[in-house]
């Protein structure tokens, strides 16, 4: 490990405080409905071990263990891998002998993207945080010269076993050590890792349910949008080419700025790639390809490919300065159209289930519309179901109700109920449930 200057200690120490700091004090309030299902199997002490994150659940109930919400503890589990995962690029960086300003560039690119972001503040995909902090110090200390190769393959197969997108970062390690002529050691890095978490797969109860989707017509247009928008927070209603709209609006210049400057970056790293980027950009063109096939509109599992092609700017100093100036932009937009309002602003999906909570009781049952709202489950404390347009095949879960001497809501019930089932109207914020009468 090369001997860093003391005044990129500092900037390294001072940049990990300030990430540190952020997902303190600015916890997001405004919550991904898709992660209130893994913290409502957490409360209710539902552990299961699936295919997709093996270690993740395991790990994360001996991390919450009785404390209740789950919410802060989980959040605070994700932000603080993330800071971890961000000291590991400092480490691989150092391992590497890279300059401090291509560190530095790196570091910035890699932790200012949305996606980045969100998975440091937001409960969603906890297992994304820890599989790229143990897959960078894993990658950090298999390289230049693994000299204990044991940790290192220690760390990528936890990696794996958290988030199987991270068996990446054993492939990049491989392939290093595989232009470095030391094929017994990359075997070693990439088959433990990967026959660990083949088995664990075969193994865990819950298999893969979902995604695997395919490419479909117009996937280059959803393509598009997903990797936008893990640069930068399209799904919050962001739009990314505002300066076309507002050309005097400054948020819309460093917008299109950043994004300028992140694509003249990247097209400096592919287009004068030198031997140590290959590895990572291997890796992260596959990263990219699995986000296309599996979901190309889900913005955070482009994260992967995001994160390991900023960790191949580590030998490019020359455009260190381009990842800077990128990453700048790209911490301001998100900072400013993400976090904060996302930490100060009162989540109208929180307000509406508080209200509805105080009109009923545990034992009502709740339908609504469109998939089932998780957020009402969650800090409302009621059942749920949907969707609402099916209520008919609800049967048992109706008599289940009856019998505890609950009631029926159904929301949109005005134009989905018939005449003669449809009972008093709930008004809660601009939603509308008719509570289902009994058939006569």
């Amino acid at each position: 490990m090369s001997e860093a200057p003391r005044w990129f200690l500092v900037v390294a120490a001072l940049l990990l405080a300030a990430h540190a700091a952020m997902w303190l004090l600015l916890p997001s309030q405004n919550v991904h409905h898709d992660g209130l299902d893994e913290l409502l199997r957490l409360e209710a002490g539902h552990l299961e071990l699936r295919a997709r994150h093996p270690l993740s659940e395991p790990a994360l109930a001996l991390w919450v263990g009785e404390r209740r919400p789950a919410l802060r503890p989980v959040q605070v589990w994700s932000g603080g891998w993330m800071t971890v995962a961000l000291a590991g690029v400092f480490a691989l960086g150092l391992r590497t002998r890279a300059r401090p300003i291509a560190v530095l560039g790196a570091t910035v690119l890699a932790a200012s993207s949305y996606a980045a972001l969100h998975v440091a503040t937001d409960p969603f995909q906890p297992y994304q945080p820890a599989g790229l902090a143990l897959g960078t110090w894993g990658l950090a200390l298999s390289a230049p010269d693994p000299r204990r190769p044991r940790s290192a393959v220690a760390l990528l197969s936890a990696a794996a076993l958290f988030f199987p997108v991270a068996l990446a970062f054993a492939g990049a390690a491989a392939l290093r050590l595989l232009a470095d002529g030391q094929r017994r050691a990359a075997a070693f890095h990439l088959l433990a890792p990967a026959g660990l978490l083949g088995l664990a797969m075969v193994l865990a109860p819950v298999g893969l349910t979902d995604g695997g989707v395919g490419l479909r017509l117009g996937v280059l247009h959803t393509i598009r949008e997903g990797l936008l928008g893990a640069l930068i927070p399209v799904d919050r209603g962001f739009a990314p080419l505002r300066l076309l709209e507002n050309p005097t609006s400054p948020a819309a210049w460093l917008t299109a700025l950043s994004l300028l400057a992140a694509a003249v970056w990247t097209g400096a790293v592919l287009v004068r790639a030198r031997r140590p980027d290959l590895p990572l950009l291997v890796v992260a063109g596959a990263c990219a390809v699995f986000a296309a096939l599996w979901d190309p509109g889900a913005p955070l599992l482009w994260l992967p490919a995001v994160w390991l092609l900023a960790l191949a700017g580590l030998s490019r100093p020359r455009v260190a300065s381009v990842a800077l100036a990128a990453g700048a932009g790209l911490l301001a937009v998100n900072l400013v159209c993400y976090v904060v309002p996302a930490a100060r602003m009162e989540d109208p999906r929180v307000t509406s289930a508080r209200a509805l909570a105080a009109e009923l009781g545990p034992e009502d049952f709740v339908l609504t519309a469109g998939f089932p709202d998780l957020h009402i489950a969650y800090f409302g404390g009621l059942r749920v179901d949907g969707p609402a347009e099916e209520w008919r095949r609800f049967g048992q879960a109706f008599e289940e109700t009856r019998t505890a001497g609950g009631a029926v809501w159904v929301e949109g019930g005005e134009a989905l109920l018939p005449t003669e089932r449809r009972g008093r109207a709930m008004r809660v914020g601009e939603r509308v449930f008719c509570r289902l009468l009994e058939e006569e």
